[in-house]
């Protein structure tokens, strides 16, 4: 599941080579991952597995826009951690996003300690973060000046957009020299995250509170507001006390949590995901191949493994669907059935429908083969008979359905169970007893759906058989 996410504007100036350099940078530079070399230069798809850890990179354009991806995979204990790393340039526009998820196969109500991907300070560092617009993307915090008060009523009214969502300390209630938390630290927490704004003093508040119909926050009260958005986070101090003593660190810790939360509940954080851009991009060496009539196995092994991803993330939603869809099948068998009937030979059957094809001709061809051996050679009625059957066949499809009521019998999955039952030409009323009955209310039967109390497939398929069969011995 996913735990940090941010989107962070770069300098005009910046291009992918930089990118691609810082992030060479971060991964080589760190003492854990134990990685000397990435080779993926001139490469428009990289992949390289380590001892825990694996990179791949996609260096390509998509839908005429520049991007370059990154995954890192680093496997630790039972916690398989992944970023992604997504330099795009959309309508002259040049962003990265950032994506920390974790996969963990222990049980445990508390998600696993997230720490901020290190590739972010690595940005600030390099220079490459914008520098412009209402505020800058710092890894401080940006103390304001009276000159800012329009600009903070503005965000605070929703009307401005701003390069990252904005945590704003209002000066403490009690002693105007301090704020609720520490704002060097959260700041430095916070780069790339968020602006870090510190309100200069009481006569600043109280002006703002004029400006934004008191939708300000105040007295160290902490607020988180949002580019171009009305939502925003009042976060209390008195929430914080504790035997009389404010908590900063917890105050703090909260601030992150919260920012961070409503960050990954906005859809539109990121333009591209990792999986989105595996599928746009096979697609497009798909379409390119394809235009010189070189469909290959190896081009559709590459496409099936490019949605393999996604496919698992929809596999529950495609159960669903298949139910259903197996349903509806289950309804144009009958339509089908009852459509073939005119094949069959031409008796008269009046008020009598065949439940599937060849149904009376399987029933006339086996009660006739039963009573063949009964008549006497060399009589009329026995060389009739004999032509009969041999210019007449069973078509079988009885026996085909038998088969499958057989195996459905044995499935041990009740979802599937019932989805062949109805393939067959059963209705079925779910319950903790299955009602079902085979076309017509009067061929109906009963199926325990407990272990416990239900009988052997042999004998369920006995009782069946009996009511539904033609093929067995009348005569």
């Amino acid at each position: 599941m996913d735990l940090f996410t941010t989107k962070i504007r770069l300098k005009d100036s910046t291009d992918k080579e930089k990118v691609l350099a810082v992030l060479k940078t971060w991964l080589k530079g760190s003492p854990h991952y134990k990685i000397k070399e990435i080779d993926c230069d001139g490469k428009e798809f990289f992949k390289q597995d380590f001892e825990n850890t694996s990179i791949s990179i996609l260096n390509s354009n998509i839908s005429s826009n520049t991007i370059l991806a990154l995954r890192f995979a680093n496997r630790e204990d039972k916690n398989s951690w992944i970023t992604d790393c997504i330099y795009s340039e959309i309508n002259d526009e040049k962003n990265i996003s950032i994506t920390l998820s974790c996969h963990t196969k222990n049980y445990s109500r508390s998600l696993p300690k997230i720490h901020k991907p290190h590739i972010i300070k690595n940005l600030i560092e390099a220079d490459l973060c914008y520098d412009k617009g209402v505020f800058p993307i710092v890894d401080k915090p940006i103390y304001l000046k009276d000159a800012d008060m329009d600009i903070c009523a503005q965000i605070m009214c929703g009307t401005v957009k701003t390069n990252l969502p904005v945590v704003y300390l209002s000066v403490d209630g009690f002693n105007p020299n301090l704020y609720s938390v520490d704002e060097n630290k959260l700041a430095s927490s916070l780069s790339g995250i968020a602006h870090v704004l510190v309100e200069p003093n009481k006569t600043f508040s109280k002006k703002l509170k004029e400006l934004t119909n008191s939708n300000n926050p105040y007295n160290g009260y902490i607020g988180i507001y949002f580019s171009k958005s009305t939502y925003k986070e009042i976060i209390s101090i008195e929430d914080f006390f504790e035997n009389g003593k404010l908590d900063s660190k917890q105050m703090a810790s909260f601030v992150r949590a919260t920012l961070q939360q409503s960050v990954l509940n906005h859809d539109n954080t990121n333009d591209y995901s990792w999986s989105n851009l595996q599928v746009l991009y096979h697609r497009k060496i798909f379409e390119e191949e394809s235009k010189s009539a070189t469909d290959t196995k190896q081009e559709c092994d590459a496409l099936l493994a490019a949605f393999d991803e996604d496919v698992k993330k929809k596999e529950e939603k495609i159960r669903d669907l298949q139910y259903q869809l197996d349903c509806k099948n289950s309804i144009i068998e009958s339509f089908k059935a009852k459509k073939e009937i005119n094949d069959t030979i031409s008796f008269k059957t009046t008020g009598i429908t065949e439940f599937y094809h060849g149904e009376l001709n399987d029933l006339v061809i086996t009660l006739l083969s039963q009573l063949q051996p009964k008549l006497n050679s060399n009589t009329r009625q026995k060389d009739i008979l004999d032509t009969f059957l041999k210019e007449n066949e069973l078509l079988g499809k009885g026996k085909e359905i038998l088969n499958n009521i057989e195996n459905a019998l044995k499935d041990k999955s009740l979802q599937l169970r019932r989805s062949k039952f109805e393939k067959c030409g059963f209705t079925l009323e779910a319950g903790s007893h299955d009602k079902m009955y085979f076309h017509e209310p009067k061929y109906s039967f009963t199926l325990a759906n407990s272990p416990s109390e239900h009988r052997s497939a042999d004998n369920m398929f006995s009782d069946i058989k009996k009511v539904i069969s033609i093929y067995k011995k009348i005569v």
